[in-house]
């Protein structure tokens, strides 16, 4: 494991010189929050973070000023239980950019981050959106979102490449609405000549019993679509069984 401040000046050595980068990491206190699933009987608690990317390009931009490139959003929970285990898990909320040019280096961040993590559990939600965490950036015509499966196939070509398979106990995906991996990989833009070598064996579905109810598993993360979509079912009366 490496810290993030390493990982991120590693990642950034390739590209091309003549820029300064400026990396913003916000991280708040760790505080005390419900569990996150309800089996879960220990203490847990979040620490919220913000990473930002700027660049100074003292050719194109004036030497006091940047521009934003990129953002991430993560949340870190940590569960102590009564026998004193800890468990870390890492819900990777947002990943946005703001369209100016960046020499891929979204991708690069998030490698950084992941790259500087321990032993931990990683969840990702892949929702494409015209923005997430820069105002605005929706209106820059330069900016050119991916699709929903175009996102999934992004992450699974980026989570492939930065976690080495020695540290992967298990690794989970789905795409809703498809119930094989055949047909998912076909949509993500993988399937075929296309499809990329691994190390990392991914398995496709749920890493849930069939029978099990969703309330009862699902991680409940902040801002996350499927803890609204669990809190409705539970409005509804309904058992939130998987089928």
């Amino acid at each position: 494991m490496k810290s993030f401040e390493t990982a991120i000046r590693k990642a950034l050595q390739p590209l091309p010189k003549g820029k300064c980068f400026e990396i913003y990491k916000l991280t708040t206190e760790p505080k005390e929050c419900t569990p996150l699933v309800p089996s879960h009987d220990g203490k847990t608690t979040v620490s919220h973070s913000l990473i930002l990317v700027s660049v100074r390009d003292d050719g194109e931009i004036k030497e006091s000023h940047s521009a934003f490139l990129c953002g991430l959003e993560t949340y870190e929970y940590i569960t102590v239980y009564p026998d004193e285990k800890k468990q870390t898990t890492v819900y990777i909320s947002k990943v946005d950019t703001t369209g100016y040019p960046s020499s891929k280096i979204t991708g690069r961040l998030v490698r950084a981050y992941l790259q500087s993590l321990g032993p931990c559990h990683v969840h990702v939600f892949a929702r494409a959106q015209p923005q997430y965490l820069f105002a605005k950036s929706a209106h820059n015509k330069a900016k050119i979102p991916l699709s929903d499966r175009a996102l999934v196939g992004w992450w699974y070509r980026l989570l492939s490449d930065a976690l080495p398979s020695a540290s992967v106990s298990a690794a989970w995906w789905s795409v809703p609405g498809l119930d094989d991996a055949s047909s998912a990989m076909l949509e993500i833009g993988q399937g075929g000549n296309r499809k990329k070598q691994t190390d990392i064996t991914w398995q496709y579905g749920y890493p849930y019993e069939k029978e099990a109810a969703a309330d009862q598993v699902i991680p409940r993360f902040d801002d996350d679509p499927k803890t609204r979509v669990i809190k409705h079912l539970i409005d509804q009366n309904t058992n939130g069984k998987f089928v």
